[in-house]
């Protein structure tokens, strides 16, 4: 058992990006434990959501989720078994699958998505207006200028 740090000895985020990291993790949880209701974990949501605008490929999947290819290939299957989504031939790549939900996966995205949306606006009613002015600015502030140094093509979507 590797030993215990002390708390001056963790290694946390300078600044304000430590309080960033920290919510990130409570919203993931909070979004999970809402959608886990709908039988779903955070990241079979999160690939609904992507694909309720249309197919996509399961490597876009990936890229959007954060996770491996391998991964993303497990989401799907499990999506699929439950009936939620659906793969057919991509009609350009021969070596590529498209993702697309079926009426049941629309039906549980929308109603997932709704649950979640109505406790992200719970959320927002607990901060004043000039909070959730400032929290919007400073997240548009970060979003731009990881877009313009990143030096993935992704970024700039």
């Amino acid at each position: 058992m590797p030993p215990r740090r002390r708390r001056s000895e963790r290694l946390d985020y300078p600044g304000p990006w430590e309080t960033f990291r920290r919510a990130f993790v409570a919203i993931r949880i909070e979004c999970a434990r809402i959608v886990g209701r709908y039988g779903l974990l955070y990241t079979e949501y999160r690939a609904l959501t992507v694909c309720r605008a249309g197919p996509v490929t399961p490597g876009f999947l990936a890229l959007d989720l954060g996770v491996t290819a391998a991964a993303a290939t497990g989401i799907v299957a499990r999506l699929r078994r439950r009936g939620w989504v659906r793969t057919r031939p991509h009609p350009r790549d021969r070596r590529a699958t498209w993702v697309e939900l079926t009426p049941a996966g629309r039906r549980r995205e929308h109603a997932s998505r709704r649950a979640w949306t109505t406790r992200l606006q719970q959320i927002s009613s607990d901060l004043d207006a000039e909070e959730l002015a400032a929290f919007e600015r400073s997240l548009r502030a970060v979003d731009l200028v990881l877009r313009e140094t990143s030096l993935s093509p992704t970024a700039r979507r």
